[in-house]
């Protein structure tokens, strides 16, 4: 997640201006600091839990990876097709925003994936940001520059509530392991 907040952070500045355009993308890279950090901890001390060795748990672990993985790569190609189609017709100021809707509509799949309903509050935020972005670029509510700085802070703000949700998860495993005894 760190770097999808300060990607979508760093639309800011493309049309806002001053601490507006400052303030998202700084604290975006303060955001992904912290998460990269979290997670070296996390990968530093990830030889310490303990390994699957029941065979659901692992064939489980597996199920969950492909539909990730499927979930991911098809996020990324409806992206490409969506931001193609806008571009070849001529809509490209629709573009942000509909890339953000399908970024919003693939936490929905991971909800279910996952188990957990996390995915379903971040979901529901970035598709109600898309679908006011794509609503106030249709009803010209604002400049193309001003919508696209807005749905971008907008989902950072909701990749970087997943970050801090997983440091969260993370801090919470690391807590554990430092109860458990060394092996």
């Amino acid at each position: 997640m760190a770097g999808f907040t300060v990607g979508w952070a760093s639309l800011a500045p493309y049309g806002w201006t001053g601490a507006a355009a400052a303030a998202p993308v700084v604290l975006a890279v303060a955001a992904a600091l912290t998460f990269v950090a979290g997670a070296v901890a996390l990968f530093r001390d990830a030889g310490r839990f303990p390994p699957v060795t029941d065979p659901a748990e692992a064939d489980r672990g597996r199920r969950i990876g492909r539909a990730y993985g499927l979930t991911f790569g098809l996020e990324g190609l409806v992206i490409f097709v969506v931001a193609a189609t806008l571009s070849r017709t001529g809509n490209v100021d629709y573009q942000v925003p509909a890339i953000a809707l399908v970024v919003g509509l693939h936490f929905y799949p991971m909800a279910r994936i996952f188990e957990r309903t996390v995915d379903l509050w971040i979901a529901s935020w970035v598709v109600a940001v898309a679908v006011l972005g794509l609503v106030a670029v249709a009803g010209a509510w604002a400049g193309v520059p001003a919508v696209w700085s807005a749905v971008g802070v907008g989902t950072a703000l909701g990749t970087a509530a997943y970050g801090l949700y997983m440091l969260r998860e993370g801090r919470g495993l690391l807590s554990l392991l430092r109860q458990r005894p060394r092996a």
